[in-house]
């Protein structure tokens, strides 16, 4: 079956009766977010909702179905067995243990990337126009953990944030390099590597702030080198007021030669998405909806900066 016409298939069959009144999930496992399912298989978000999401790589393609009947298929085959995700405001949630389940029907293994893999671009959707190219960094990774604060962890939360703004600019089109996909540690100058081979168009090295001397400071900041480019001020610039039109708080651009931003020869930004030593700011940014409100300003933000910078 084309893939069009499978895709169709499936998506026709999340439909199905609503399950009887009353009658809850069998959860054995813990709970998690389509988002962490895709980064635990090494799959790509193409679509996120309410009801229905998909993902996928260059050789599977997983759908998962929420209320009124949920249901998973796995390259066009069903998964048997008990009812194991929960719709919720903030979009699906779905058992560990169906993790488990759908990794055993992925069309040959499912290895841990090697570094290479990580520099391979997200493909631009068929027919659209290329904004240029953004390479994604999630800062920190593996024995690296960065911040830990009020329950999060930075290179978990950075690397949710990337995942899903990395879906929101291919469906723009812009060709999306990511330095890591998974829990793993990269060093400074490998991470302005791999921007530097992409000729990145704009790189944005993500991360969360804290200030435990401060516990009031809160919201976004932009950071970029002291001798930083005119584009990279201005793509920074353009980043913080997009997060103000989207009602998040943004404390502005300041500049500080980190590694990763006086290393990268293309315009360079590091984000500080949020505090995690701010009570009030940990505990939206570990909402699922929160973070793509913070996902989507990013990638509002960088389209906007994107095409300007084309001229369009």
């Amino acid at each position: 079956m084309a893939a069009v016409g499978l895709m169709g298939a499936v998506l026709a069959g999340c439909n199905g009766k609503k399950a009887p009144h009353g009658q809850s999930p069998d959860l054995s496992g813990g709970l998690i977010t389509v988002t962490e399912m895709a980064r635990r298989l090494n799959l790509r978000v193409t679509q996120a909702g309410a009801v229905t999401a998909s993902l996928r790589d260059s050789h599977n393609y997983v759908t998962v179905c929420g209320n009124p009947r949920s249901r998973v298929f796995v390259n066009g085959q069903e998964l048997p067995g008990r009812d194991q995700i929960v719709s919720s405001k903030s979009g699906l949630l779905i058992d560990e243990d169906l993790v488990l389940q759908v990794r055993s029907l992925l069309r040959g293994p499912a290895p841990r990337p090697q570094p290479s893999d990580q520099e391979t671009p997200i493909p631009s959707p068929p027919g659209s126009a290329v904004l240029g190219t953004v390479v994604i960094d999630p800062g920190h990774g593996g024995d690296d953990p960065g911040a830990r604060k009020s329950g999060l962890v930075e290179k978990d939360l950075v690397l949710d944030v990337a995942l899903e703004l990395a879906g929101l600019l291919e469906q723009q089109g812009a060709r999306v390099v990511l330095t890591r996909r998974d829990d793993r540690f990269l060093e400074l100058e490998d991470r302005a590597e791999i921007a530097n081979r992409a000729q990145a168009d704009l790189f944005i090295s993500l991360h969360a702030d804290s200030a435990p001397r401060n516990r009031s400071a809160e919201g976004f900041t932009a950071w970029i080198a002291r001798s930083a480019s005119r584009e990279a001020a201005a793509a920074a610039s353009t980043l913080c007021r997009r997060f103000e039109a989207a009602g998040l708080a943004c404390r502005g651009t300041r500049q500080a030669d980190y590694r990763v931003l006086v290393l990268t020869r293309g315009p360079a930004v590091l984000a500080e998405i949020g505090f995690l030593s701010n009570a009030s700011e940990a505990r939206r940014l570990k909402q699922a909806s929160y973070r793509s409100r913070v996902a989507a300003a990013l990638a509002d933000g960088i389209v906007n900066h994107l095409g300007r910078a084309a001229g369009r």
